[in-house]
């Protein structure tokens, strides 16, 4: 069989509107998608009950709920919203298709909800985004510990690239740490360079030095773990800001899609392009995949890493995950962005909640729209961030 090598093909993902569901259990099934193709997901019976929390941001990007833990207000529950902007003026880059600039702006930020009223906590941080404000790269998951909130900053593309943010903007690609009420911005710390790593290091060899930083979450020992979805591998980092490699996310192979048009037996390698990375409540790590052009339907994963040893796979069968988490009851909670294949061009995202039985259920579908981060309360109730390509509409 013939195989065809591709460069790095991994989406610059964005969110727009916070919504909060409650998991409601919906009956299991499987159709056919409206591109062709059979959908092995369960399909949901009804509507998903869905409650706005808050509108108008800006690429929200990452999720963090802290219930009863705010200093003005102990009983309350805070939600903490990545929003990744909508760039601004330059320097700008050239998009991948030549179309437009991707040009940055300081309007990334965090915001606050706490009793339904949304606040701006920190702002003037690095965004990148093309006209139009959609698919912007900026502030990407967030963990808090204490009065301590840590960002992980997503970046674009590789070394040459990487140069002309980093001219915009230092904190591209590094692991950030800011208080919880430092409401003027003073003095955020850079904990890791993350992108720098992969400059130096290079990892999987594959065809290029790309970096995009995504998923983050806490190790051992108050360190952390993240995800380089451009790099493709798992990161330990220390509290000091060293950084270890734990796993290269190696290539699989698919057959290559018709529209190609490529010899018959042609495979394509695919690219893991790990999303989110989560302790579990076994105590090890999890780390899903988006996977990389061609994007094969049902391909994506979840992963679990012991301290030591390859990963196993936990949970298969997803298409285009690109956040999850555990529930109270330790069910697995899976977001797809594109439930029916990016390439489809069909928006519709998913909920799937994988019961520890291995039962699967769909919470939500209709009404999901490239929705991007997804967290879980002590009562179950799921927050989703929806409408993931476009900035400010939410």
């Amino acid at each position: 069989m013939k195989n065809i090598t591709y460069r790095n093909s991994v989406l610059t993902l964005s969110t727009l509107v916070l919504l909060v569901s409650s998991a409601l259990p919906l009956n299991s099934g499987a159709h056919s998608g409206p591109h062709g193709g059979v959908d092995t997901s369960p399909e949901p019976t009804g509507p998903s009950p869905f409650t706005l929390i808050v509108s108008g941001l800006s690429n929200p990007r990452g999720i963090l709920i802290q219930e009863g833990q705010e200093e003005d207000d102990d009983k309350e529950t805070a939600i903490y919203i990545t929003e990744a902007g909508n760039g601004g003026t330059g320097p700008c880059l050239t998009s991948a298709n030549g179309d437009y600039d991707d040009c940055y702006g300081p309007t990334g930020a965090i915001t606050r909800v706490i009793n339904g009223v949304a606040e701006r906590v920190i702002t003037g941080l690095p965004s990148l985004a093309g006209p139009t404000g959609g698919y912007a790269i900026g502030p990407a998951r967030i963990v808090a510990n204490g009065q301590s909130l840590f960002v992980s900053m997503a970046n674009f593309g590789d070394t040459e690239e990487r140069a002309i943010t980093a001219s915009a903007d230092v904190r591209f690609g590094k692991l950030m740490r800011f208080r919880k009420y430092n409401t003027d911005n003073a003095q955020p710390k850079i904990i890791a360079d993350i992108s720098a790593f992969e400059d130096a290091n290079d990892p999987d060899g594959d065809v290029g030095r790309e970096s995009n930083p995504s998923g983050l979450s806490f190790g051992r020992g108050n360190g952390f773990y993240a995800v380089d979805a451009g790099a493709n591998d798992l990161l330990a980092i220390s509290p000091s800001g060293n950084i270890s490699l734990r796993y290269v996310f190696p290539l699989r192979y698919y057959p290559a899609p018709e529209f190609l048009q490529l010899p018959p037996d042609t495979l394509l390698p695919v690219q893991a392009v790990p999303t989110a990375v989560v302790r579990g409540p076994d105590g090890a790590h999890y780390v899903s995949e988006f996977t990389g052009f061609p994007f094969p339907k049902g391909s994506a994963r979840v992963l679990r890493f012991d301290r030591v040893g390859e990963p196993t796979v936990f949970a298969d069968g997803f298409t285009n995950v690109i956040d999850f988490t555990f529930g109270p009851d330790d069910s697995l909670y899976v977001l797809e962005m594109a439930t029916y294949g990016l390439l489809s061009q069909d928006v519709t995202g998913a909920v799937i909640k994988v019961s520890p039985d291995g039962t699967r259920t769909v919470l939500a579908r209709e009404g999901l729209a490239y929705p991007t981060a997804i967290e879980v309360d002590r009562h179950g109730n799921v927050y989703v961030t929806n409408y993931g390509t476009s900035g400010g509409n939410g």
